[in-house]
């Protein structure tokens, strides 16, 4: 370790002993044979105290702590002569300082901060006017969704009880209509009665079948037997054919078609029955039989219609031909009021 420049008087103590150092740093300023930073040891700056070596060569010096440092120490060679006052080239730069350069920096000119996201931008801070609102103690969306399920569950509320108020009226209206219909069974007697009442006043109710008093029952039909092929029918009741097959009972009074009608007050809508008459009850039986039938009944008075049908199969009449003739004489009695 002795003397390295023994022809020069100098006081150099760090790169080499007892050469020149101008400006007093330890380090010896450049020779020929002794080059600078970055190529040698010897001090790149003999007049700065402060800064002794530049390692990328691009004039700032790696010192931190003196004056004009380098703050991007390792400068690519190739941009060494394009950096700017801190020793960066614009690849290098850093202007927020958050350690992120600014060729990949995202918000080169905000810091990201602590805990901010690695492409040099800060975290959002959610500002005042931001802030979660809050209803009742409840956020926005909660409230809201809770208004909308009260609102939906009342409007079903509504329209279940509108369904179950319809319900009962068309139950109501039914039993209206049937209790009309009932009424209107045998309302024809009603109108029998009512005519005979005017007609004979005084006189009391004719017997119903003709013969002397005590004397048996008589089984008197109608006037007219049904015309048989080729054979004149002798006179007396008509003989019906028992032994033919009986309508069952579903087609006893024919087919009963419910239609709304009006009543008198033209108030309310109720349902009468229209009847319809199977053809093949009355086969072979003249219609004056039958007019004659319902005529008679129209003449004579009832208490309800059991007895009409007792009467009118003491008749000789069958019991769905009897229906029948009930039917058809409510029909008629319908017509005359």
């Amino acid at each position: 370790n002795g003397d390295k420049c023994p022809q020069v008087n100098g006081n150099s103590t760090e790169d080499r002993l007892g050469c020149l150092d101008t400006d007093g740093d330890g380090y010896s300023d450049a020779t020929f044979d002794f080059p600078a930073s970055p190529s040698g040891t010897a001090d790149f700056d003999p007049n700065d105290a402060t800064q002794w070596r530049d390692n990328d060569g691009d004039g700032y010096g790696d010192n931190a702590t003196g004056l004009n440092p380098d703050l991007c120490p390792n400068t690519n060679p190739l941009y060494r002569t394009s950096v700017d006052l801190s020793g960066c080239a614009a690849n290098e730069r850093d202007t927020d300082d958050d350690g992120v350069v600014d060729s990949l920096d995202n918000c080169p000119t905000t810091a990201k901060g602590v805990g901010g996201y690695s492409d040099g931008c800060p975290i959002e801070k959610q500002d005042e006017t931001g802030q979660s609102v809050e209803i009742l103690g409840l956020s926005i969306i909660w409230f809201i969704s809770i208004v909308v399920g009260v609102v939906l569950l009342f409007v079903l509320i509504v329209i279940l009880r509108n369904r179950v108020l319809d319900d009962e009226d068309w139950y109501d209206e039914d039993e209206d209509d049937d209790d009309y219909y009932e009424e209107d069974r045998l309302s024809f007697l009603d109108v029998a009665r009512n005519r005979q009442t005017i007609a004979q006043p005084s006189a009391p109710i004719r017997q119903q079948i003709s013969g002397p008093i005590g004397s048996p029952t008589p089984r008197a039909g109608p006037t007219q037997a049904p015309p048989s092929r080729g054979n004149t029918p002798p006179p007396g009741p008509p003989k019906f054919n028992r032994d033919r097959a009986t309508p069952s009972r579903s087609k006893a009074s024919g087919k009963k078609v419910s239609k709304k009608v009006t009543t008198s007050d033209g108030q309310k809508k109720v349902r009468r029955a229209i009847v319809e008459i199977e053809e093949d009850i009355f086969e072979n039986i003249k219609q004056s039989s039958i007019d004659e039938a319902i005529v008679d009944l129209n003449d004579t008075s009832f208490d309800n219609e059991r007895q009409i049908l007792m009467y009118l199969q003491g008749k000789g009449w069958n019991a769905p031909q009897s229906r029948a003739i009930i039917n058809l004489a409510k029909t008629r009695s319908r017509q005359l009021k």
